[in-house]
């Protein structure tokens, strides 16, 4: 029997990279959403951060956020976007652009020289925005990371799959 330590889990590279890669393309609340709305609205209305303002807030181009006005970034739009820096293609060894799906991308980034600990799958940054970022970031993230690693380890390891249709399992 074959064990596996909380030590591992950071050394599990491709297996990261490729949870946060799924993340990053199918965001939390995005089926959820795509079911209510159309696709051509979806990368409009997906946000992240949600907040409620407590008080009146003045931002500093001076407009006025009253106390209880609902806000949030465009995290869908900044992580399907050429122009982020993680995924620029000057800044990005994918051959993949960003609107396809690379598994191996994150991991990827993490090997170029000084990125090793950079685009983990609980490495908050503005570039990636599923766990929030700064004071606000979700601190039950790391706990999670190794929760859906396990779950995705034992799969791999004790069943079998195919796609939907491969009767006669010619799929791989």
């Amino acid at each position: 029997i074959v064990r596996l330590k909380k030590s591992s889990m950071p050394k599990l590279w491709k297996l990261d990279s490729f949870i946060k890669e799924s993340q990053r393309f199918t965001p939390p609340g995005l089926r959820e959403c795509m079911n209510h709305i159309g696709n051509l609205i979806l990368t409009m209305v997906i946000a992240s951060g949600n907040r409620v303002t407590t008080s009146d807030i003045t931002l500093s181009t001076g407009h006025i956020l009253p106390k209880g006005t609902r806000f949030g970034f465009a995290g869908w739009a900044i992580h399907q976007s050429a122009t982020t820096p993680s995924f620029s293609p000057a800044n990005n060894p994918s051959s993949k652009p960003v609107n396809e799906f690379d598994g191996l991308r994150y991991y990827n980034l993490r090997k170029i020289p000084g990125s090793e600990n950079k685009h983990q799958y609980v490495t908050t940054s503005p570039d990636s925005l599923n766990f929030g970022h700064g004071n606000h970031a979700c601190p039950g993230r790391f706990f999670a990371s190794n929760e859906i690693k396990v779950v995705l380890i034992e799969l791999l390891k004790s069943w079998d799959f195919r796609f939907k249709g491969d009767l006669e399992a010619k799929g791989g």
